[in-house]
């Protein structure tokens, strides 16, 4: 039975990845889109302490469904790290799971960090965890962050994995996305900056 979970959850998992619909890109704000996320997630895991620090207007051109799942993904990944290092017993007695999200403004592009203080990712071919299949836990697909790398590129971004390397004092796993900018010109229409200029 424990197998035929396992086996169903990853072809939900395969059928979502297969199925990702082209963006239906229009102007949105990705600092409401992740307090919305990040909502839903701390009424879901009430032990994790969510902190935010979001620049009010981080305009850009986006599915607000897409960019949704997204946030849900990385959200739920660090979240599953800080349950893998508790698993694992690795944590000191004064120890609080904690994820961090930061946004804010970096040149053309808005930057959009995740830190977490759970077990982290490997330091060997971190870069292939991004390919489907690749995962690190038992019970994991390996499309959650294949997912979030397809998302961030179809909206013009990058995504780079990396160590939280004690930014907020959190010692785990670090994911960065950007996103280009929205930006108004005098005419009063809008254009989107290269995510790759800066």
């Amino acid at each position: 039975m424990r197998q035929t979970d396992s086996i169903r959850r990853m072809v939900d998992e395969f059928a979502r990845f297969a199925r990702l619909p082209e963006p239906d890109l229009k102007p949105m704000n990705l600092a409401e889109a992740v307090d919305e996320a990040v909502l839903l997630q701390r009424a879901a895991r009430r032990d994790i302490d969510y902190r935010v620090s979001a620049d009010a207007d981080a305009a850009i051109l986006g599915d607000a469904g897409l960019i949704a799942q997204l946030l849900t993904n990385v959200l739920q990944n660090a979240a599953d790290a800080i349950d893998g290092r508790v698993a694992l017993g690795s944590q000191d007695g004064g120890w609080t799971p904690v994820i961090s999200v930061h946004l804010e403004q970096a040149g053309e592009s808005h930057s959009l960090t995740v830190l977490d203080n759970g077990k982290g990712f490997p330091s060997e071919e971190r870069e292939r965890l991004t390919e489907p299949y690749r995962t690190t836990r038992e019970q994991g697909t390996g499309l959650g962050l294949a997912i979030v790398k397809k998302l961030v590129e179809q909206h013009g971004g990058q995504l780079r994995l990396g160590d939280a390397a004690g930014v907020d004092g959190l010692d785990g796993a670090r994911v960065d996305m950007r996103f280009p900018a929205l930006r108004a010109v005098p005419s009063g229409e809008t254009v989107v900056a290269d995510a790759m200029e800066k």
